[in-house]
């Protein structure tokens, strides 16, 4: 099957990838119209260089789209890639209702007791409705002129786990993301077609008092810069932005934290 299964009928990530790549490829300008800002809940269009994952690297070389059924941000470009709107909330369905599934697999493997696997699951309530944070991610890293001036260790896409329970991504048939191994040395995820990776996020980590580990993964400047443009998308499945994140087996490891708060104090560092 090309792509996921959704709740009609097969949704093919190819076409939709597509369709986001036309929009990344139009002029910056036109781009600028649809771009995040601090009142949008992080949705929109975020430029080259506006982001640092790793807030100790300059800017990130991407480009992102951000999208939530339940965000404030309205403006889509219609008028210029008018697929756009229809496939980015179907693609986002499907994988919010495959991330549940994951989410009672992990419930079961962790062994919670049924009251405890209630509360994790209940957490996750609102995805795709007002008082949830989850989203989906469209990455564009656009190929890169040889005369740019990069800064002193200036990356794709610096060291960073990623936000939220668990992150689904899928990735471009060219290489470039590495992923951190248990030794503490970073390894090529390699692309395997029709096939998400999963990554625990740090939310699941302190839940679960570091039983699961929440995956840190990078994206460094291949060696010919003139031609590698490359996408992934990326679903972060999250929790409802009041509930609780604390520690599942009361070890209280973690100080428990409203979602919506330990969230707000990630994303305000990564932010230029």
């Amino acid at each position: 099957m090309n792509g996921i299964e959704g709740r009609k009928r097969p949704l093919s990530f190819q076409s939709s990838r597509r369709e986001r790549r036309e929009f990344f490829e139009l002029p910056e300008d036109i781009k600028k119209r649809y771009k995040r800002n601090i009142n949008s809940d992080y949705l929109g269009w975020v430029g080259v260089d506006r982001e640092a994952t790793n807030p100790k690297r300059p800017g990130d070389l991407k480009e992102a789209f951000n999208f939530s059924p339940n965000g404030n941000w309205g403006q889509w470009p219609d008028d210029l890639c008018p697929t756009f709107r229809r496939t980015t909330p179907k693609v986002f369905q499907a994988v919010a209702d495959l991330s549940m599934r994951i989410l009672e697999i992990v419930a079961i493997g962790l062994k919670l007791p049924n009251h405890v696997t209630k509360e994790l699951l209940d957490s996750h309530s609102l995805v795709g409705k007002p008082g949830n944070h989850t989203e989906i991610r469209a990455l564009y890293f656009p190929p890169l002129e040889q005369d740019r001036q990069l800064e002193e260790g200036q990356v794709r896409m610096g060291e960073h786990f990623t936000f939220g329970t668990l992150s689904l991504m899928f990735q471009h048939e060219y290489q470039g993301l590495e992923v951190c191994n248990v030794a503490g040395e970073y390894v090529t995820a390699r692309h395997i077609p029709c096939t998400a990776l999963l990554f625990i996020g740090d939310t699941l980590q302190r839940q679960t008092a570091d039983i699961l580990v929440a995956t840190k993964n990078r994206c460094l400047l291949p060696a010919d810069v003139e031609d590698w443009p490359r996408q992934s998308t990326i679903v972060y499945f999250s929790p409802n932005d009041y509930s609780i994140v604390r520690c599942l087996d009361g070890s209280e490891k973690y100080d428990p934290v409203p979602y919506l708060d330990h969230l707000d104090n990630l994303m305000h560092a990564i932010y230029h």
